[in-house]
């Protein structure tokens, strides 16, 4: 099987396409869709976090312990979800080669969260954000990025 899957993806959305050896064809095979990394934090807290004093330290005040990051909580979670499927595509031979495709800061979550067996297969990664662009749009740029002695 040569068949080399290309994930596209930022903290909301994983796409994966299908494309064939000479990337003559791009095809979408699926869409993962991450609502809660869309959510404003503000949307879930709703003031700021209070504010507590120890008793016998009159004038001292300190803040409450940082909350998480509610954005690189969710990352983390979709990119397991993202990990997940990409396993299952691993386990049923749906591809041979990977290519990740994703901004560094989902792209560093996205490795760790691989498998070693998916983390074996992938043979490029690209540190950006084309999670936006089209299929058409997407096809040039990979067949330049990945076979660069072929012609566009």
């Amino acid at each position: 099987m040569d068949t080399t899957w290309v994930l596209v993806a930022d903290a909301a959305r994983a796409r994966i396409f299908a494309v064939d050896p000479r990337f003559r064809r791009l095809d979408e095979l699926m869409t993962l869709i991450h609502s809660p990394s869309r959510v404003r934090e503000t949307d879930v807290f709703s003031d700021s976090r209070g504010r507590q004093s120890a008793a016998g330290d009159f004038g001292r005040v300190g803040g409450m312990p940082p909350r998480q990051d509610l954005h690189a909580l969710e990352a983390l979670r979709f990119a397991r979800e993202v990990s997940v499927t990409l396993e299952r595509g691993l386990h049923d031979a749906a591809y041979h080669d990977l290519v990740v495709v994703a901004p560094p800061s989902f792209l560093g979550a996205l490795r760790r969260s691989l498998s070693q067996a998916v983390s074996e297969r992938v043979s490029h990664t690209i540190g950006k954000d084309y999670s936006r662009w089209t299929a058409h749009e997407l096809r040039p740029l990979l067949k330049k990025r990945l076979a660069p002695d072929s012609a566009a």
